[in-house]
């Protein structure tokens, strides 16, 4: 039978089809037989010898000609260029340039090096912290404060120095304090330190200060006036810059007062290098204190301070107030001081012109002081050369050795001359202190016997042969005459007393004091177990602390300056007869001047340190017996103590909200990873605002209550801001169930910070409601005792079917726009054949059209894909929008919404769950009338992923 054979054949599937074989065929004719092109490549590839580059005999007689002159065209032998070895970039020289290089960007602790082997580290405030250790350590942290010690490295809170007159100093932070918190600066007689909360300055302050200086501005706006004469405000000024370098360190010389060509250099490179910082850039949605429309009564946060003069005197003219904030508040802090004391200018101290340099690409530079000793050095080894003869004496003279110490603290404000300096009106000046003060926080009950064991006070008497001579810092104090005698007091009661007060000490170089084996327990001693157990008060306050060295600069610069390299103190341990023996102190020893500073509120202890020292009282404390904590098991901690952590317990403040943010852009993120299907369904749970507690929401729902019908009235608007009550007599009264109290407030739109505690089982988190129970709910549990509580109704998924089709239409739109780049693709396929097959030349205008079609339809790929996880997200977790129609109040079926919880865990102490959050007002009003006979306090808690209610017993805090 004939085949039929077709009456027309398709070119373009046929070339398609055999695209290979045509492509080889016409390969094969027009290459030759030979692959390689230069001389070594036309032996057989068995015949090739890489040693060919070395020794050209390697070749066949007939390509050796070739191959020389192909080489000798190409340049010779040119040694092949490489990035240098990790042993080569790990050299020391070049490990330390590398260490302050990468500072530029986030400020390191001391103690980073040795965090970095065992921690997870978090870049956070423009610092490089601690998060969590690398093994097991919940149930061992807890351990040690309970029955050992536990230890925190919390330098990253920055200490502000202010000078002045005491009565200027109080008068002008009083504008930035209010007195009904309780928490303000005072000069009470007290030994510990104390807290204060700060507020932005009120604008009728600043317009009677600038009407009362300048009559003829007295008309202006305050705004204006800040904006011309604020140096916080100007980018060319010193001020401006050093806020800034508080929350981002952009160079190691951030702290340096510097001209506006330097700044404007360090801006340019910034810029070139791309380098992000959110810490710098807070969210467009949060207020900041540099918003002039923000509440005159915007709260800043809580600091730490202590007089370091006589606080009795007020009258004093040269008093000193150290502050310690935390590196979250700083930028505003900054902000506050610059309004109330008016910074006029920075001061020009310099310590050399090496100090004016500028960065270059990623060279770290040393520090000034340094270059000016090298320097130094320099000319006396060249005299000393111009007279020997022999060479090998002048190269050896020649050479300089590097001071390690003075290395690492490039990045410091060491000397103090480098700290940036203010000057304000009346004579106060202000100082930041930012990587010049050291603090560890010691927890636990063995925190007295290891820091007595670390930190042991040393005598200040030099032999006799030497005190004629030019001693030390510490034997020029011995020689007067107070301060031996005050020195020996402080000694004698640091060895008896159990650190009820603070302390002042000059100690011995904790790096003599390492015992032989870590974790080794200290030698026991019956006169110490004697004192400790009579435990006896003290009749007076301990005064002679605030007269320390330590708060003197020069004394820290030249403790700092003259530690002794590691490797003298190797040298002389390793001299001992006996491994471990005690090392008796002589004169070339450091002494070191600490201060102890405990808190008898939180059973604390914190251990002050100068710059450089960090390490060698760290290493010492650790191998005594402190376990290290980070920030984590920090945040925690407070939970143990009894209150919330610092940035959790002012949620209005500019910090508390960035920190909630990015508490909230880490939820969504953790739950979007998931699969839709193991997803937890919000909408079902009747939880509006999964991620974030709505607190605006909250106030203007129980702010349109009529207590009288108990009618709904839906507001216009939310209210701009939310407040939390913080008058002390007010919140006394409200704890006693006083009635009165709401008399008395102007505005009772705001939230009252309350703690919480599981009662029978149950978990507190981040975000759990806290509900309203009734009647029956209280009579119940109180009858029952075994009751867990009511089941919310599961709600309706009003926006399920949206989902579904939105989710429909991304995914045809997704194949509508797969099959054109196919399409697109086989096109551009066949044109690349043809070509080939027929040996024409490719077509460029209609491969390049056909090549943005592609383009276009990656760009249409992506804007599909990012607006289809925008509307998704907002579809299952819903948004502002959606908060403010659904409301938060009602949003449960079953129980009224009081609050939220923002901090909570499991506290090993109470043995249950512990949580921290606010109510609105109003509700605590209608709990306290709905359940006067309630004793127990309890209040509904559910958290966001169950519909189980919970019981919990709240309480007011203080």
């Amino acid at each position: 039978m004939a085949v039929k054979l077709p009456d027309t054949i398709g070119i373009g599937p046929l070339l398609s089809s055999r695209v290979k074989e045509i492509s080889s065929l016409s390969r094969a004719l027009t290459t030759e037989k030979r692959k390689g092109k230069i001389a070594g490549q036309q032996v057989p590839r068995h015949m090739r010898r890489r040693a060919v580059a070395h020794d050209v005999r390697r070749l066949p007689r007939k390509w050796r000609d070739r191959y020389m002159r192909e080489k000798e065209a190409g340049g010779g032998d040119i040694p092949a260029s490489k990035r240098p070895s990790r042993k080569h970039r790990r050299r020391p020289s070049n490990l330390l340039k590398e260490y302050n290089r990468r500072q530029r960007n986030q400020f390191w602790l001391e103690t980073h090096i040795w965090h970095a082997k065992r921690f997870h580290m978090y870049h956070k405030w423009g610092y490089k912290i601690p998060g969590f250790p690398n093994d097991k350590c919940w149930r061992a942290n807890y351990r040690a404060a309970k029955s050992s010690c536990l230890m925190f490295d919390i330098s990253y809170f920055n200490t502000i120095e202010i000078k002045g007159p005491k009565s200027v100093i109080l008068e002008e932070l009083s504008k930035i304090t209010r007195p009904e918190t309780g928490k303000v600066f005072s000069t009470t007689s007290s030994n510990l330190e104390q807290s204060a909360v700060l507020y932005l300055p009120r604008t009728a302050d600043c317009v009677n200060k600038d009407s009362s200086e300048n009559p003829q501005n007295a008309d202006k706006e305050s705004t204006e006036k800040e904006a011309d004469n604020d140096p916080m405000e100007d980018s060319d000024t010193a001020e401006s810059r050093l806020i800034e370098s508080d929350v981002n360190k952009e160079s190691a010389d951030s702290h340096m007062p510097i001209d506006s060509k330097s700044a404007e250099n360090e801006a340019s490179e910034a810029s070139k290098e791309n380098l992000p910082n959110k810490d710098t850039e807070p969210s467009e949605n949060l207020p900041t204190a540099d918003d002039k429309s923000a509440n005159d009564n915007q709260l800043i946060g809580e600091v730490s301070y202590m007089w370091l003069s006589d606080i009795e005197n007020t009258e004093e003219e040269n008093a000193t107030l150290w502050l310690n904030c935390h590196p979250a508040f700083i930028k505003d802090i900054w902000q506050a001081l610059s309004h109330v004391f008016e910074f006029e200018s920075a001061f020009d101290e310099k310590i050399d012109d090496a100090s004016e340099m500028e960065h270059e690409d990623d060279e770290v530079h040393e520090p000034p002081a340094k270059k000016q000793k090298l320097c130094h050095d320099d000319k006396e080894n060249n005299k000393e050369q111009s007279k020997d003869t022999s060479t090998k004496d002048k190269k050896k003279k020649g050479k300089v050795k590097k001071n390690i110490e003075k290395e690492k603290l490039a990045p410091r404000n060491v000397p103090i001359e480098r700290a940036p300096k203010y000057a304000c009106k009346n004579g106060v000046s202000i100082t930041d202190l930012q990587g010049v003060i050291n603090r560890f926080r010691l927890v636990g009950p063995k925190k007295v016997e290891i820091l007595k064991t670390s930190c042991v006070p040393t005598s200040l008497k030099m032999k006799a042969d030497k005190a004629k001579k030019k001693g030390p810092w510490w034997a020029k104090l011995a020689e007067t005459e107070n301060f031996a005698g005050e020195n020996s007091e402080q000694n004698e009661r640091f060895e008896q007393e159990n650190l009820n007060c603070n302390f002042s000490l000059i100690v011995r170089d904790p790096r003599l004091l390492l015992p032989v084996k870590k974790y080794m327990k200290p030698a026991e001693d019956n006169k110490g177990d004697t004192a400790k157990s009579e435990k006896v008060p003290l009749t007076s306050e301990n005064e002679l602390w605030r007269k320390s060295p330590f708060f003197d600069h020069s004394v820290r610069d030249i403790v700092t300056q003259s530690k002794l390299p590691d490797i003298a103190i190797n040298d002389r341990r390793s001299k001992a007869p006996i491994p471990g023996i005690s090392i008796p102190v002589d004169d070339r020893e450091s002494r070191v001047p600490v201060v102890i500073l405990p808190d008898s509120a939180h059973d604390s202890i914190d251990l002050l340190v100068p710059a450089g020292w960090s390490m060698p009282f760290w290493m010492c404390l650790v191998y005594n017996g402190c376990r290290v904590g980070g920030e984590k098991q920090f945040n925690h901690l407070h939970l143990e103590q009894g209150r919330p952590p610092l940035l959790y317990r002012y949620p209005e403040s500019p910090a508390g909200q960035q920190e909630a943010a990015t508490l909230k852009q880490d939820l969504q993120k953790e739950y979007f990873a998931h699969p839709p299907n193991h997803r937890v369904n919000f909408p079902r749970l009747g939880i509006v605002s999964p991620f974030q507690p709505p607190w605006k929401t909250l106030i203007k729902d129980w702010a349109v209550e009529d207590e009288n019908e108990n009618t709904k009235i839906m507001p216009k608007s939310c209210p701009e801001d939310f407040t939390i009550l913080r008058d002390a007599s007010v919140l006394e009264g409200l704890k006693q169930s006083d009635d009165s109290v709401y008399q008395t407030l102007d505005n009772q739109d705001t939230l009252v910070a309350v703690r919480l505690k599981i009662a029978l089982r149950g978990r507190l988190g981040a975000n759990t409601l806290i509900c309203l129970p009734t009647k029956e709910d209280i009579e119940e549990v109180v009858h029952s005792g075994i009751w867990e509580g009511p089941v919310e109704i599961q709600q309706q998924d009003q926006t399920e079917k949206e989902r579904k089709d939105v989710t429909e239409m991304h995914k045809n739109m997704k194949k509508r726009l797969k099959r054109r780049w196919k399409k697109l693709k086989d096109k551009k396929v066949l044109m690349q054949c043809q070509a080939t097959a027929l040996g024409k030349e490719l077509d460029t205008e209609k491969m390049n059209h056909v090549t943005d079609g592609l383009n276009t339809l990656k760009q249409m790929r992506n804007a599909e894909n990012a607006n289809f996880g925008a509307k998704s997200e907002e579809l299952w977790i819903g948004g502002e929008c959606a908060v403010k129609t659904a409301g938060v109040r009602h949003s449960c079926k079953q129980r009224e919404v009081m609050g939220f919880v923002t901090q909570g865990d499991m506290s090993y102490k109470a043995g249950c769950f512990v949580g921290y959050g606010f109510v609105a007002l109003k509700a605590i009003k209608k709990w306290t009338q709905m359940h006067r006979e309630n004793p127990q306090s309890l209040v509904l808690t559910r958290e966001t992923t169950s519909l189980q209610y919970r019981f919990s017993h709240m309480e007011l805090i203080l």
